[in-house]
């Protein structure tokens, strides 16, 4: 990662410094959620004019001005909330303009709506041309053989990966062969109210142990009364385990990584801080999730599933206020770190797809088209594209500014490799765990269950890993 980490260190050199405590009036804050980054689109020329001049750049290298689209059914997938939503289309429709009479079918919903209907539309042989695809899902979609092998587009440049560091690429690869492109990186994190800490001469470091973290949501908790909202998950699990060595899943796939002990060890700091009042989840915490780091919640950290640098924007958003960022502790015995840089949400081409150089050239355009960037910023990452990176440094706001140093700072050596994508059936299998997981919080299980609670719900998983294994 030696040429990731110089062009990171490189951009925070020009950004500068942003520390932890970045609280600041939202009247200075803009974030790039509605496609607000437009200053380096501002220029000097009417936007018909600015228009032709686009059309007529991409038909020079596609040579799209000679094909006539308007019979061509293209559909493009993805997921997202009404932010990201809006954004996608306002960029589809740029690229629309590019090719005659081309219209596309879009399709869109929440994370779990969209992988419904992705299985759906592969049972029935009618995947949308291009669609978004999630690291956990890579290994179901290419066992299954939905997705399309990118390897010959790259050849031909017709996805131009010339810019892009070989380290962001790796997501997107299953057994040695290129299927998804990243649209961006960030790495798994929690957010929390930085001036609670400060009114209390409290800090945290950006990469804690567990430790450090329970000290001071307990003091917090103290002094205050106010919780914070803490649920275990995948990722979390996922950093503990990898800073002792271990690994949710086995190497062969056959089976989980870590022993049930470990489960339990990591369950027991949730059981803990529930039962000391501390910590709260989503069983007793009566308001909405998405907002409860607003100042009248009584929560000032939230820990949840769905915790990613890149989501900083929308949670300020959400709490009205200046966050900060922490990755998911690492174990308090070790010294390694466990957490990595993940690719946020990766583009696949279906392999049933009539379109393919159609698709190959969407996916080209998201990586490294300047329009793409004025319109999503870094909603979907730290682009992968060097050139993508320099576009949007010069109109970063301070949160984006904060997130490319919090990236800087996992980048300089604290984050590790990420580990391979989940194998086959790991939803079906990790399902018991996360059941486990609920009757936690939701008071279900003492503290002397959680052991045979782990252990029960590791072997019905692990039977499940074992049998899709064999069946591969």
């Amino acid at each position: 990662m030696r040429k990731t980490m110089m062009w990171l260190m490189s951009m925070a050199l020009v950004l500068g410094m942003a520390g932890c405590g970045n609280a600041a009036d939202s009247d200075d804050h803009s974030p790039a959620a509605g496609g607000e980054m437009a200053e380096s689109i501002q220029m000097e020329v009417s936007q018909a004019e600015t228009e032709t001049q686009n059309e007529s750049s991409t038909e020079n290298e596609t040579g799209a001005e000679n094909t006539d689209y308007s019979d061509v059914e293209f559909r493009i997938s993805w997921w997202g909330g009404d932010a990201r939503n809006t954004q996608t289309v306002e960029i589809i429709e740029n690229f629309e303009k590019r090719y005659p009479n081309l219209k596309i079918d879009v399709e869109y919903g929440e994370f779990g709506d969209h992988f419904t209907r992705l299985t759906t539309q592969a049972t029935a042989g009618n995947l949308p041309d291009v669609y978004m695809m999630d690291y956990s899902k890579m290994n179901e979609f290419v066992n299954s053989g939905q997705l399309e092998q990118l390897d010959s587009y790259m050849e031909s440049k017709t996805i131009d990966l010339s810019d892009v560091d070989d380290s962001f690429l790796s997501g997107g690869i299953v057994d040695g062969g290129m299927y998804a492109i990243t649209t961006g990186i960030n790495a798994p994190c929690f957010y929390y109210d930085p001036a609670v800490l400060e009114e209390l001469n409290l800090s945290l470091n950006q990469a804690p142990k567990w430790k450090e973290l329970i000290e001071v949501i307990e003091t917090v908790y103290e002094k205050t009364g106010k919780q914070a909202f803490m649920e275990p998950n995948e990722a979390s699990l996922g950093i503990y385990l990898r800073s002792m060595g271990k690994s949710i899943y086995a190497e062969d796939n056959t089976g989980y990584g870590f022993e049930p002990e470990d489960l339990a060890a990591y369950l027991e700091i949730f059981y803990n801080l529930y039962e000391s009042g501390a910590a709260t989840s989503s069983a007793e915490y009566n308001g909405e999730i998405e907002t409860c780091l607003q100042d009248d919640s009584g929560i000032w950290l939230k820990m949840w599933e769905d915790g990613f640098s890149n989501s900083l924007i929308l949670n300020e958003e959400q709490a009205g206020k200046r966050l900060s960022l922490c990755t998911y502790p690492s174990a308090d015995e070790t010294n390694e770190s466990g957490t990595f840089l993940k690719p946020t949400m990766l583009w696949g081409i279906s392999s049933t797809s009539e379109n393919k150089e159609l698709a190959a050239a969407f996916i080209n355009y998201f990586v490294n088209d300047a329009f793409v960037y004025d319109v999503c910023g870094m909603d979907r990452g730290v682009p992968i594209s060097a050139s993508m990176r320099d576009h949007i440094s010069s109109a970063a706001d301070e949160t984006e500014k904060y997130i490319l140093d919090f990236i800087n700072y996992l980048s300089d050596g604290v984050a590790t490799a990420i580990s391979p994508a989940a194998p086959t059936g790991a939803a079906e299998a990790d399902s018991n765990i996360v059941e486990v997981y609920e009757q936690l919080y939701y008071g279900q299980l003492r503290k002397e269950e959680l052991l045979d609670a782990a252990d029960e719900a590791m072997a019905q998983g692990n039977a499940i890993l074992a049998k899709n294994a064999a069946d591969k």
